[in-house]
């Protein structure tokens, strides 16, 4: 049998999960060195943002368990983390990577191809009591850099007040840099901080989740889903959908996760590790099977969080930006 063209092997291969792509790696030099060029690893990632494909989910607490969405059911699986999992957390996820830390340490890792980096860590602030720290991590798109916020709140020995401090990290300098002001506000210790890039083709926008007790019924509660269509355009916000516990067996508390166009949204009551596919033209709520998780996880209420699957590697930049992809040869008109 002929050998296929070069345009039809990477056009069948942008079309398939990162999980296979590393298996596939191994078939070939020539498939190989398509998978793992830098113009092949961004067109795979905009076709799974395009397509909403291989999406992962993350549960974690004192360690961290992830499962490919599927229609029917979740097979979770525990991460290997290159740092201790004792107050793990995750801060979000940009181009495959997430941000995860713990009391001493924050490390950038694709949790697919097990790439990672350390960050370094800069010493808090002495404070009367101990300080709140908080995260957020973003990609800055306009020079190809990966950043993370922090914010630390702590009270000076010699002064009744509180103080707030900021500081980025930039993955390509490998610095912190401080960033002064006087800022009006106080932490929440629990809520760590949501980055937004640009707005896309593919329509993601800024989210609002309220979850709340109705004032004449304290054992109904309601969820509403806001979207700003806009972004910066306070007017342009408008409510996508509220839902009450009658579909959820008095379940407390509903984050979304993923919303697909087909008008669909994948829903978590976190206090039962309830998931399942809420239909916002039907109303109606199918429940998905959990696989994987040890049984004591499952009277757990854990944190969650999502990333799409990428082929990004985050710890060395240099080689991967000097391949590029095999020439295609054009057919003679």
């Amino acid at each position: 049998m002929a050998a296929l063209p070069t345009e039809m092997i990477t056009e069948i291969l942008l079309r398939l999960p990162v999980k296979s792509l590393i298996r596939f790696k191994c078939v070939c030099k020539f498939w190989n060195s398509i998978i793992k060029t830098p113009n092949f690893i961004k067109l795979h990632f905009n076709q799974s943002l395009i397509s909403n494909s291989d999406r992962h989910l993350l549960l974690y607490d004192e360690s961290i368990h992830s499962a490919e969405l599927n229609d029917n059911h979740l097979s979770f699986s525990e991460l290997q983390l290159p740092l201790s999992t004792q107050g793990v957390q995750v801060f979000g996820s940009c181009n495959g990577i997430i941000c995860i830390a713990n009391k001493t340490e924050i490390v950038l890792l694709n949790p697919l191809t097990k790439s990672h980096s350390k960050v370094p860590i800069t010493p808090d602030p002495n404070s009367v009591k101990p300080p709140v720290r908080l995260f957020g991590f973003g990609y800055d798109s306009k020079s190809d850099d990966y950043k993370v916020l922090k914010l630390v709140q702590w009270c000076p020995r010699d002064d009744m007040g509180i103080c707030v401090e900021v500081e980025l990290y930039s993955r390509n300098n490998n610095t912190w840099k401080s960033a002064q002001g006087n800022y009006g506000f106080t932490l929440d210790n629990y809520s760590n901080g949501v980055l937004l890039n640009e707005l896309t083709e593919s329509g993601r926008c800024l989210c609002a989740v309220v979850n709340y007790y109705l004032a004449e019924d304290m054992d109904f509660w309601k969820c509403d889903l806001w979207v700003m269509k806009e972004y910066g355009n306070k007017e342009s916000w408008m409510r996508l959908f509220s839902i009450g516990n009658e579909c959820f067996l008095r379940c407390n508390l509903v984050l979304p996760i993923v919303y697909y166009k087909d008008g669909k949204i994948f829903l978590l009551g976190i206090s039962d590790l309830k998931f399942g596919w809420y239909d916002l033209e039907s109303k109606t709520f199918d429940a998905i099977k959990l696989r994987g998780l040890p049984r004591e996880r499952m009277r757990i209420e854990c944190s969650v969080g999502c990333f799409v699957g990428s082929l990004v590697s985050i710890e060395d930049k240099l080689q991967s930006e000097r391949e590029t992809l095999p020439m295609i040869k054009k057919k003679d008109d």
